[in-house]
């Protein structure tokens, strides 16, 4: 025991070339300074060096990392980021911290100051960027404000990590979530086990849902719902691509206009099955009439032509009634029509 000094006098050394302390204990070391018997060195076990400060050991060296133990305070602190363990409500904090200027003379941040990240990397022939965490502030600070956004960072297949990585996921100072656009085949929100299904943004101001990769349906600004399509003139505030089946009721709360009713494509069939029991068609090859049949196709209810005045009844499938400009006139298949009434 005695002074450094002393213990190499004393021939307290293997060799000539190591210096031998006691194991020691957090409350004795065994190699402690003079006047402060309790800071020091011990040795706890084989591949294993503690560090003791009044009397309690604060750090630990092993073979495979390093402990650091403190009841209280700032645990790690290297240039303000520090680990912080208290009687707090949140308990241990890892606190990264960020000034402009230097060490020496620290500056304020500015908008958009990056102000910690965590980094995750993989080794191969040497460690790459993967994955990133970082934190920036999100608008002006100013002492009575520190507004700030958390970004999500990910590299992409190909990227060899020397860049930060893409912004996939970002969190706002307006405590706003937000994703990337992404696509039909890759929507930006979708499930892990179904990653090709889900939303996305195709332009602004316009939400799209794809299954399977492909859009099958998109919400726009000025309120229209369009399904299987992706455009439309302004009037529709509903647009389908193809044909609706719709299994219940479908009633109408206003007024059909029949300016707004637009008929194209195939018969349109009215009734509980698909085949009737009553349809529309178009009448032989005319542009302008419709008519009203039953399911059989033979029998004709009625016909209408609004834009050469006419309409048809029909009273059986032979036989037909049909009012006309200045006549109503009876007419039976195979012969002319009979007037029955004329006007002036």
């Amino acid at each position: 025991s005695g002074t450094l000094a002393q213990v190499l006098a004393n021939g307290n050394t293997a060799g000539g070339t190591a210096l031998l302390a006691a194991v020691g204990t957090a409350a004795l070391p065994g190699l402690a300074f003079e006047g402060f018997p309790d800071d020091g060195i011990i040795h706890e076990a084989d591949g294993e060096i503690g560090v003791s400060i009044g009397g309690t050991r604060v750090v630990r060296f092993r073979s495979f990392g390093v402990d650091v133990e403190r009841s209280g305070g700032k645990i790690i602190n290297l240039n303000n980021t520090y680990f912080e363990s208290d009687v707090l409500e949140s308990g241990t904090v890892i606190r990264l911290s960020r000034a402009k200027g230097t060490l020496a003379s620290p500056g304020n941040v500015i908008d958009g100051t990056e102000l910690g990240t965590i980094q995750f990397e993989g080794n191969v022939s040497g460690f790459k960027r993967a994955s990133v965490i970082m934190a920036q502030t999100d608008g002006t600070p100013s002492v009575s404000s520190m507004p700030g956004r958390l970004m999500f960072r990910t590299t992409p297949v190909g990227n060899n990590g020397a860049s930060l990585g893409v912004e996939a996921l970002r969190i706002n100072s307006s405590q706003q979530t937000l994703l990337i656009a992404g696509t039909a085949a890759l929507p930006a929100l979708a499930h892990i086990l179904d990653p090709d299904s889900g939303r996305f943004n195709p332009s602004a101001n316009v939400l799209a849902w794809a299954t399977g990769g492909a859009e099958g349906m998109r919400l726009n600004a000025a309120g229209q719902l369009l399904i299987g399509a992706t455009s439309s003139t302004a009037s529709e505030l509903l647009h389908v691509a193809g044909a609706v089946v719709i299994a219940g009721k479908l009633t109408v709360g206003g007024v059909i206009d029949p300016t707004q009713l637009l008929l194209t494509g195939a018969d349109k069939k009215l009734g509980a099955t698909d085949a009737g029991p009553l349809y529309l068609a178009p009448f032989a090859d005319s542009t302008t009439a419709i008519q009203v049949r039953k399911a059989d196709d033979t029998t004709v209810v009625a016909t209408f032509d609004t834009i050469n005045s006419w309409l048809g009844i029909g009273i059986v499938p032979t036989v037909a009634l049909d009012i006309v400009p200045s006549s109503l006139m009876a007419q039976k298949t195979g012969e002319p029509p009979t007037p029955e009434r004329t006007w002036p």
